[in-house]
Formats: C-alpha cells, sequence, structure tokens
C-alpha cells in the first residue's frame, strides 16, 4: 500500500511539475510568474522516462471564466508504475502569487467525471478538503517545488505520506521521493 501511496502522490507531483514546467524564466532578477504565459505550455501529453514508469498525462485548458492570473487545467494521469495500474485525474488551479506560483490540487475521487464534461469544476465536499496546494518558485532554468510536511497531499492522492520534491527544466520533469530517494523522470511527447 505504501509504495501505492508513493506512486500516486508521484503522479500529482507529476502534475504540479507540469505547472511549473513552462515557468523557465531568468531567475536573476526574479521576474513574476505569470500563468498567462504558462498555460500553452502546459497542455498536451506527458509519459514516463525512467525504468518501470508506464504512467501517461493528458493535460488540457479548462474553459472557466477566471482572472487573467488564474488558470484551471484538467488532468489524467494513467498508466502503471512497477506493475501497479495507475488512475488519477482532477484539476490544477494554477494562481500568480507575485514571484511564485501557487498550485492548487483537487481531485475528482468520482471516474465517471471527464476531463471534458460539464462538471469538471465541480466538486464534492470531501474533494475540495482534499485538495493540496504548494508554490513553485524560479530555479536556474525551471523552477523547484515541493511538498509542505509529510502529510500535505494524503488526502488527494489515496494516502500518501512523506516529502516530495520537483524539479522542472524545459521538456523535463523530475519528482525524487526526499525518504526513498526514489525518482521518477518524466518527458513531453506532444502538445
Amino acid at each position: 500500500m505504501m509504495r501505492f501511496s508513493k506512486i500516486l502522490l508521484s503522479a500529482m507531483l507529476l502534475v504540479a511539475g507540469l505547472a511549473a514546467s513552462a515557468a523557465a524564466q531568468t531567475t536573476t532578477p526574479q521576474r513574476p510568474a505569470r500563468v498567462l504565459d504558462f498555460v500553452p505550455m502546459l497542455t498536451g501529453t506527458f509519459d514516463g522516462s525512467t525504468p518501470g514508469n508506464e504512467l501517461h498525462a493528458i493535460i488540457s485548458s479548462l474553459a472557466s471564466q477566471s482572472p487573467a492570473d488564474v488558470s484551471n487545467l484538467s488532468i489524467r494521469i494513467t498508466g502503471k508504475y512497477l506493475d501497479t495500474p495507475v488512475r488519477l485525474q482532477g484539476v490544477l488551479r494554477l494562481e500568480s502569487q507575485g514571484r511564485t506560483l501557487v498550485a492548487t490540487y483537487v481531485p475528482h475521487f468520482d471516474p465517471t467525471v471527464g476531463i471534458v464534461s460539464t462538471e469538471a469544476l465541480v466538486f464534492q465536499p470531501r474533494e475540495l478538503e482534499a485538495a493540496c496546494s504548494f508554490d513553485v518558485s524560479p530555479r536556474g532554468d525551471g523552477f523547484f517545488g515541493e511538498t509542505i510536511g509529510q502529510t500535505t497531499c494524503a488526502r488527494a492522492v489515496r494516502g500518501a505520506t512523506g516529502k516530495w520534491s520537483f524539479e522542472v527544466e524545459p521538456g523535463a520533469i523530475r519528482i525524487r521521493s526526499a525518504g526513498s530517494g526514489e525518482t521518477l523522470r518524466f518527458k513531453r511527447v506532444s502538445k
């Protein structure tokens, strides 16, 4: 069960990493992170590129009446990791906060809610309670983020615990467990 939880947290952090991947900017001096600069780079298909990582992520923009500094992306991650089936879906909400972004992942526990359905931005109370947020900051020619504490996203990603970090460079995402050192890599395969 612990390995499956780590797999699902990895999938969720992939989503967060995708939010950061579009934000490759110069960090000195830091410029504000703008959501509108990221969205075109975030939508598309990403595949696992490390042995045993057969995860496939589809990210698409959701039509909504959000302000210019806010965007909602539909996320669906399916496939296998070390022969364990993975299915994760939800919405990643990106908000500019000066020099950083706040990324909030809200899961959809109901598998009948599709990424293009009218219910994509409608959540049940337990889904909203499970949401997790984290800051994403510029680092090098990409971005870096990490979960806060040991159980921040445990409900959003079925009991996942432990601290995880992600590093994003143009076209590549690395997710790493601080406890075990387990590392998953992903690369963009299409827009």
